[in-house]
């Protein structure tokens, strides 16, 4: 290689690297690192869509704190706008339960139902301790069957609070 090649090619990359810190710093690139940015949760639910009066979200956290103490078993809901980079709301609902810690973690006891009414996407994600008394096919069942219906009617809560009657009556008869 020619030096006058070699000086052009190192001042080109330098340049380029220049060009990319600059881009990262100010935000306008996103390289994905492997680690994703999930919202903090609030508490047992987490309504960034605000599908809930604060009545409403008062009801279901004192419902799955009262379920928790009783069951030990962990319960968060979220509602969220988006689920980017994602396009699935199953893996998207199961990696946040993930990054939460929802379920303890000898029994992976958890179960997170998240809601996008924006992207009209439902899911209910469940831990391997939890499936074993709660299957995904039920899960289906119970947002095809209880969830979807009451959310056209943008009845939310209705469709929330059903769900977990349903699904704890589920974990609980398979304790027993």
């Amino acid at each position: 290689m020619t030096p006058n090649l070699t000086l052009f090619i190192s001042t080109v990359s330098k340049f380029s690297l220049s060009i990319f810190v600059l881009m990262m710093l100010t935000g306008c690139a996103d390289i994905k690192t492997g680690a994703n940015e999930f919202p903090e949760p609030f508490g047992y639910v987490t309504d960034l869509e605000d599908l809930f009066s604060e009545a409403e979200e008062i009801e279901l956290e004192l419902f799955i704190e009262e379920y928790e103490f009783q069951s030990a078993n962990e319960i968060a809901i979220i509602t969220i706008k988006e689920i980017q980079p994602y396009n699935n709301m199953m893996i998207y609902a199961t990696d946040i339960a993930n990054h939460w810690g929802v379920g303890k973690n000898d029994k992976d006891n958890g179960l997170l139902i998240a809601i996008s009414d924006s992207l009209g996407r439902t899911a209910i994600a469940t831990g391997e301790g939890t499936e074993e008394a709660i299957s995904d096919e039920y899960c289906e069942i119970i947002i095809d069957s209880i969830m979807i219906p009451k959310f056209k009617e943008k009845e939310y809560y209705e469709g929330v609070r059903r769900a977990l009657l349903l699904l704890t009556r589920e974990w609980d008869d398979s304790d027993k």
